[in-house]
């Protein structure tokens, strides 16, 4: 499998996200792959088990959906303070899909995992 640039190979298990921002883009449709929206993720990964050094991804071109509740989503401010347990990415044609896992806090206290199907073209990793 071709993996992006930057991918964490050996995981982000245990980091924390402190921050994310979304929203649309306008795109330059002279460019070959221009680019409409993204979602950008703040990563802390100073306990991460594995990879530590990741400091923010953007992703570019995405969809985001719930694999447990299968809607679109919209509010991801329930994902700020979230741990990022781990993920699986697959590539086909040019696409990117990352399964991702992440333990997010509840309200009336405690943790619970909530899996994410996010689709994208393009991606940018911060070290």
């Amino acid at each position: 499998m071709k993996a992006f640039e930057g991918y964490w190979h050996l995981g982000l298990h245990d980091a924390i996200i402190t921050e994310i921002k979304h929203g649309a883009l306008s795109p330059n449709y002279k460019e070959k792959n221009y680019r409409y929206n993204y979602l950008t993720f703040w990563i802390d990964a100073s306990d991460a088990t594995y990879d530590r050094e990741v400091k923010e991804i953007t992703f570019c071109n995405f969809s985001a959906a719930s694999a447990t509740r299968g809607k679109r989503i919209e509010d991801y401010s329930r994902f700020i303070g979230a741990y990022w347990m781990g993920d699986t990415l697959r590539e086909k044609n040019g696409k990117y899909t990352l399964d991702l896992t992440l333990s997010c806090k509840k309200k009336g206290g405690g943790f619970i995992n909530e899996s994410i199907v996010l689709e994208f073209q393009q991606v940018e990793v911060k070290r």
